[in-house]
């Protein structure tokens, strides 16, 4: 509900959705194919070419409320810029 919220902000930016759909892209990440602690991901996770790849994807799918395309935006409206505001969904887990 509070992402929902939030999404609908001008100048925020999202996926559109939880990251899960980024994190299946990297199969060494996968609770499956390696040990994790309690599932979490950490700094030991974050070489220097996973963090290249992750970085690419996110940023080749933020969107705004109006669904453009953070890459998409024209240069004028791009320039001096601050850094994008991004807002992700998370599933609380117990």
């Amino acid at each position: 509900m509070l992402f929902d919220l939030l999404a609908r902000l001008p100048d925020v930016w999202t996926i559109g959705g939880e990251s899960h759909v980024v994190h299946r892209q990297f199969p060494h990440l996968a609770a499956e194919n390696a040990v994790f602690d309690s599932g979490k991901l950490d700094e030991r996770h974050a070489d220097p070419e996973t963090v290249r790849m992750f970085r690419c994807l996110v940023l080749a799918m933020l969107r705004n409320r109006d669904g453009a395309l953070l890459h998409d935006r024209p240069a004028h409206e791009a320039s001096g810029t601050t850094a994008p505001l991004i807002v992700e969904k998370r599933r609380v887990m117990r």
